[in-house]
């Protein structure tokens, strides 16, 4: 037989044998339970509860001693490392599992009773297969269980203060803190400091009232002392003065220096705020103001009492003025743009706010706390202010000195100071308070499916970095394309209100943009609503939105159109598609494509009616191109941005191109850069109304779009 063969016969053999041994040993050992096995082998495990006295039950019968074959001194090693193991684990402290009671004292473990087994154990013989006892098993099993817990908790490391933990390292040879130490212990966290009470609302919001009142009166008084020392120093630049004015500098500086010292005293909440900054540490452009000021005072008053420096060049006084005057300026957009803040936040009496919790946001009514405070607290341009404009006053003190002592005419110092403090005051600039946000007051229906008309221009006057405040005209369950069963009510009795409450208000109207009329009771009311709030340097777009496709709306009859034409002729910028233009112009509609010389005829004569800004959309130069042609009737410039066509009707179109239009001029775009973003826009909303396939009449897609125009914004606007 194969060498091979016979070790496996063997092996075989013995594995067999171990099997029926293991079995009949399982059979004997069956009153051995888990919970005794670990006791007596010290597993560190609770000890259970000593039993009730019960009465003693007569011996059982001893069962004949089992005969097995160990390993040579096997089990007498492993049983000797699992009695050794079992006494050095008792003192070893051990972390009970969560919820294991405690146990008072070890219970020690009973000894075993030698059975005949162990003192009649015999070595095996050769050739004699092996085997063990489910004792032996699991004496060896709990020595291995033992000895990797040892070893856990001796490698261990001792625990670590957290983070943010103020409790104290101890030193200690006890590698655990006991269970209940630990319950204890408590972290110690420091108390948030309680926030700073704060005025109700309307208190702070009065108090802004009356600051901006204040600041605007004193910008405009020291704008007009400001505007004759201009005037003065050209009139002195082109010798225009009379020679007996000219000849005494007595004569000639006293003006000057009553006419800054009246700027001065005008501007004093500029130098008292400098101070009080100042006393905090804080340098401001206010602070430079001052100092320019009373340099320039200084030199003006050499100029009229020292022959010495009459000699020389003239005094710059405007230079003071120009500076208080800009600080003034500052102050007024501040404190509009506070007051501002808090009349919003004041509206109603019961505003809202949404709290961010585990579970999701969460809307209760109230203000959060410290709201006021951190409002008025210093914004970034104040502390760069206080970090840069050091440098700059110490630079310019330093180059004053600099340019004396080179030209060594010490009489000129005040004068080189100032010159170089001006300089400083010109860097300061650009750390000045953001300026407002523009406003548009768009007047539309608002329906509420189908996106057009208010659902349009607030997301999109707003994405292009414009305030966008509204005066609905009429409320509709959706708009009128190809929707049935429609609800409307006309809001016409509250369109004068509004603009009477935001008169009454201060609210400043920067753009007015309008759109769908529904009677010509409510365009003269649109044209009343545009006399009341409109500054004279707000920008009137109106949208006519009349007619599509060659033809008027059903609701348009001759009345809505006399209206309309009023209506244009007050408006600086229109923005009618090619059908109302045409209807506008007095030209015949033409359905196909668009030629240069028609497109003239049309702005030549919706220019006469008296807008600036001429906007056509829905131009076809070709028949799979479309797009929008804008003109400048003041200069005649005219511009174009055009797309592939997309067949069919597409609602909302107009508005979203016409809304964006509007917050661009607003804004300040020029018109190329306005005309382009405003179609890229309408285009690409087009694109994923078609994308997604939308139904026409629930309007375009133009949300997905926002990103992307919002990127074209901040390019044209460098921000």
């Amino acid at each position: 037989m194969d060498p091979k063969d016979l070790e496996f016969e063997e092996t075989l053999a013995d594995s067999e044998l171990l099997l029926k041994n293991t079995a009949r040993s399982m059979d004997e050992d069956a009153e051995f339970t888990l919970e005794s096995i670990l006791a007596e082998y010290g597993s560190g495990t609770p000890a259970a509860p000593e039993p009730e006295e019960k009465e003693p039950e007569p011996p059982a019968e001893k069962k004949p001693p089992t005969k097995v074959v160990p390993l040579p001194k096997k089990a007498e090693a492993a049983k000797k490392t699992v009695d050794e193991t079992a006494d050095e684990t008792a003192r070893i402290p051990v972390i009970p599992f969560p919820g294991a009671k405690k146990a008072e004292e070890p219970i020690e473990a009973e000894p075993e009773e030698e059975t005949d087994a162990e003192t009649e154990e015999e070595p095996p013989q050769d050739g004699e297969p092996k085997s063990m006892s489910l004792q032996d098993i699991l004496a060896q099993t709990v020595q291995e269980a033992l000895s990797e817990r040892e070893d856990t908790i001796i490698e261990e490391e001792p625990p670590r203060r957290g983070l943010f933990s103020r409790r104290k390292m101890r030193d200690t040879e006890q590698l655990y803190d006991d269970a209940e130490e630990e319950e204890d212990e408590e972290e110690e966290f420091e108390e948030p400091e309680p926030e700073l009470p704060e005025p109700p609302l309307t208190e702070t919001l009065s108090d802004y009232r009356a600051q901006l009142s204040g600041a605007t009166k004193a910008r405009r008084g020291a704008g007009i002392f400001t505007l004759l020392l201009c005037v003065m120093a050209v009139l002195e630049h082109f010798s225009i003065l009379p020679e007996a004015y000219t000849a005494d500098p007595m004569i000639r500086a006293l003006p000057l220096l009553a006419v800054e010292a009246i700027v001065c005293a005008i501007g004093w909440r500029i130098f008292a705020g400098a101070l009080r900054s100042l006393k905090q540490g804080k340098v401001t452009s206010g602070f430079l103001s001052m100092l320019l000021c009373l340099v320039t005072l200084l030199d003006t008053a050499l100029y009229a009492f020292l022959p010495a420096r009459a000699a020389l060049s003239l005094p710059l006084p405007v230079l003071g003025a120009m500076s208080v005057y800009c600080a003034l300026l500052g102050e007024s957009l501040r404190l509009h743009g506070m007051y501002d803040t808090f009349r919003i936040a004041a509206i109603g009496n019961a505003p809202y706010i949404v709290t961010v919790t585990a579970g999701g946001a969460a809307k209760r009514v109230g203000l959060p706390g410290g709201f006021s405070n951190s409002a008025r607290a210093n914004d970034p341009y104040s502390r760069w202010q206080s970090v840069l404009l050091p440098v700059f006053l110490a630079a310019a003190v330093v180059f004053g000195v600099l340019s004396t002592l080179e030209t060594k005419q010490n009489a000129l110092l005040a004068w080189n100071l100032s010159v170089m403090l001006a300089s400083a005051n010109l860097l300061a600039f650009p750390m000045v308070c953001a300026l407002p946000l523009k406003r548009i007051a768009a007047i539309h229906d608002l329906s509420g499916l189908g996106k057009c008309s208010l659902t349009v221009a607030l997301p999109v006057i707003s994405a292009t970095g414009v305030e966008c405040a509204c005066i609905p005209t009429a409320v509709l369950s959706t708009h009128t394309g190809e929707f049935t069963g429609w609800t409307f009510r006309d809001l016409s009795d509250d369109m004068l209100p509004i603009a009477h409450h935001w008169q009454r208000e201060g609210v400043r109207i920067d753009g007015i943009y309008s759109g769908y009329l529904a009677s010509p009771e409510q365009a003269e009311l649109l044209a009343q609503t545009i006399d009341c709030i409109a500054a004279p340097d707000t920008l009137v777009i109106v949208d006519p939105v009349m007619a599509d496709n060659g033809i008027y709306y059903s609701q348009i009859d001759e009345r809505m159109c006399a209206a309309f034409r009023r209506l244009l002729s007050r408006a600086d910028v229109i923005t009618p598609n090619i059908t109302e233009a045409a209807l506008r112009a007095g030209l015949p509609y033409e359905p196909g494509t668009h030629s240069d010389a028609y497109l003239a005829q049309l702005f030549r004569a919706l220019g006469a009616l008296g807008a600036g800004v001429v906007t056509v959309t829905g131009v076809r130069p070709q028949p799979d191109v479309i797009g929008n042609v804008a003109c400048d009737c003041r200069t005649g410039e005219m511009y174009a941005s055009m797309r592939p066509a997309h067949p069919g009707l597409f609602y909302g179109t107009g508005d979203v191109f016409a809304s964006a239009l509007a917050g661009l001029l607003v804004r300040g775009a020029p018109l190329s850069d306005a005309l382009e973003t405003a179609t890229a826009l309408t285009d690409e909303s087009i694109c994923r109304s078609l994308w997604r396939d939308t139904p026409r009449h629930f309007g375009v897609d133009f949300e997905g779009a926002l990103p992307a125009y919002i990127r074209r914004v901040e390019k044209i606007f460098g921000t």
